[in-house]
């Protein structure tokens, strides 16, 4: 295993696609273990609800806790353990992208629905 790692590593050394490649991956995981925080919050939130609608596929309130605090644990061991080029490239294109909805969201108003006919 540890022969396999090392190389792994020497390969992707030596490679400059590797190498390119390797930042906006793990830019890709933060965001999305972001994002997987989110919804397990707002399930979680959901949870407490009282007027929420029964389903079919119900789940304890401690399965989105734990689902949130997981991702939150693993991007702050990403943030901690390494380099922050990563994290601030995913931070980065969050702020951009909350910037952008904040621009371009729509009023208050909604456009009429047609009616089919």
């Amino acid at each position: 295993m540890a022969e396999h790692a090392a190389l792994c590593s020497h390969h992707a050394a030596g490679n400059p696609v590797a190498a390119w490649v390797r930042e906006p991956a793990s830019a890709s995981v933060m965001r999305l273990l972001a994002v997987f925080a989110v919804v397990n919050s707002a399930l979680f939130i959901l949870k407490g609800c009282q007027s929420e609608w029964v389903g079919r596929f119900e789940i304890s309130c401690w399965v989105p806790a734990a689902g949130t605090l997981i991702c939150l644990v693993l991007i702050g061991v990403r943030v901690y353990s390494s380099d922050l080029q990563a994290p601030v490239l995913a931070g980065s294109l969050l702020l951009g992208i909350l910037a952008l909805y904040a621009l371009l969201r729509p009023s208050g108003e909604l456009a009429p629905i047609a009616e089919a006919t």
